[in-house]
């Protein structure tokens, strides 16, 4: 214990006490909200038979869950009961989450038809309680992979900080656009921005999946011509081989308890979720007053909303100029191009937009960001394996940024949330898992890849084919189709 806590480089102290900072900053934030938001726990019950009522959580259901609920106590919310759709919306939320955390993406183009679709939630809280599952997973990710180095690299972490530190300002930026954009868009337009974005993923994916495949069977075949050789010469000459002949993923012997990871970088990214979280909490939104107290949709408020604009630009160059300066000073012998993502001037303006979209699709249709980062950290080269860790890595940042404005916005059902991210958290662990053991087992971290175009792939097939059948009802049915006003009624 004293090795863990006392270990210069060990990060498991360190990333305790960012992970306190952003929990406790967010559960005092509730002080702030005002009364006249809050509702009674006849709205919030938790039914789980028919007839059933829990008569100890109802009275003490607590001023935080009460807190969550819109002004008009969610009358539209399904109440949660079990009944089959709960079940299997359960068991479907599952299978995804243990997918979708092997693959080091979010599953928000699987989760949101679940809600929507099967539990009939709108759109709009369907992304909510999206970013509930998401968040809840990229815990259980986050918890697995900070432990863990990088499979060609022992001496280097998994999670690529310095990819993480350049993408995560524009990133937070567009969580907060995509939040706006979810409520003054309309919901056909919110799936048809998905389905098309999915699709056009998907197939990179595949593409990019094939291209490591090709690249994998190329050097296992050299690796076994290589021992077939030293082993046809070792038996004339009597020598062991015996290392050359253990798998080339797995083999070694298991990595410390927690890789090497430097602090810095981590108070740097807890330190940028807190400037723009600090933001929020300045402006408040309605229904929840800020710090300031400022009208909600006055000037104040939007120059305040504003305000992240010059603080994503300054953060990205300021990390640009870092990294730019410490690549020019490290020599080109020590780099290797799956372990360390050589960024060039290009890639400095590339990534931090493909980063702002990322955001923006994850605030705006709760998909968490992942299917943009993953499939674009792949291309440049990053290894499969920290390709996820990295991408998952940074969608804890980005969700948890969205959950919180999403409950500043009243817009999260507490007990369907509660209920789906604690299976989400449990499936996650079990997919991470048996992902590590067929990786071990084939040496194939390409499997990671076609994860991931698989659950792209079936959440475009999925919203293409069941979202257009609800928005065609919506069109019979005569519904209101059209744009929001960003502070009318929910």
């Amino acid at each position: 214990m004293m090795q863990l806590f006392g270990s210069r480089n060990g990060c498991l102290p360190w990333m305790f006490v960012c992970l306190v900072v952003v929990t406790a900053v967010t559960v005092l934030a509730d002080g702030g909200r005002d009364d006249s938001s809050r509702v009674s726990s006849e709205n919030v019950g938790w039914n789980w038979w028919d007839g059933l009522r829990l008569d100890l959580f109802e009275q003490y259901s607590t001023a935080w869950m009460r807190s969550v609920a819109p002004p008009d106590g969610g009358a539209d919310w399904p109440k949660l009961e079990m009944n089959a759709r709960v079940v299997a919306a359960v068991i479907l939320g599952s299978l995804g989450a243990c997918i979708c955390a092997a693959g080091g993406v979010g599953g928000g183009g699987l989760f949101i038809p679940i809600f929507n679709l099967l539990l009939l939630f709108d759109a709009k809280t369907s992304a909510a309680l999206s970013n509930i599952m998401i968040l809840a997973g990229s815990i259980a990710v986050l918890a697995w992979n900070i432990r863990r180095t990088h499979p060609l690299s022992p001496g280097k972490p998994l999670i690529d900080y310095d990819v993480a530190l350049l993408l995560n300002p524009n990133m937070l930026l567009g969580i907060s656009i995509g939040v706006f954009c979810n409520i003054t868009f309309p919901g056909w337009l919110l799936i048809s921005v998905l389905t098309v974005i999915l699709f056009y993923m998907t197939n990179r994916s595949i593409q990019n999946g094939f291209t490591r495949w090709k690249k994998e069977s190329a050097a296992a075949a050299k690796a076994k011509e290589k021992i077939a050789i030293v082993s046809a010469h070792s038996v004339e000459t009597g020598q062991r081989t015996s290392g050359l002949t253990e798998p080339l993923l797995g083999g070694q012997s298991e990595p410390s308890l927690f890789a090497q990871c430097p602090p810095q970088k981590l108070i740097k990214l807890v330190m940028m979720w807190l400037l723009f979280f600090a933001v929020q909490i300045l402006r408040g939104g309605e229904g929840t007053e800020g710090i300031l107290k400022v009208k909600p949709c006055g000037l104040a408020y939007w120059l305040l909303s504003a305000s992240q604009l010059p603080l994503a630009i300054g953060l990205t160059a300021w990390i640009a100029l870092q990294h730019s300066s410490k690549s020019h000073a490290a020599k080109p012998s020590e780099s290797n191009e799956e372990v360390d993502v050589m960024l060039t001037s290009r890639a400095y303006t590339v990534f931090p937009l493909m980063a702002l979209l990322a955001g923006m699709l994850g605030g705006m249709l709760g998909i968490g960001g992942g299917m943009i980062i993953n499939p674009m950290l792949t291309e440049v080269g990053m290894h499969p394996q920290a390709t996820a860790g990295t991408s998952s890595f940074m969608i804890f940042f980005a969700t948890s940024m969205s959950v919180l404005q999403f409950w500043l916005l009243g817009r999260i059902p507490m007990d369907f949330a509660l209920l789906f991210g604690a299976v989400c958290l449990f499936w996650s662990c079990v997919g991470i898992g048996l992902l590590q053991a067929a990786i071990v087992k084939h040496g194939r971290p390409s499997v990671i890849v076609f994860l991931v175009s698989s659950v792209m792939g079936v959440s475009a097939l999925l919203m293409a084919t069941f979202g257009g059948f609800n928005v065609w009802h919506q069109y019979r049915a005569g519904d209101y189709m059209g744009f929001h006003a960003a502070c009318g009624e929910k």
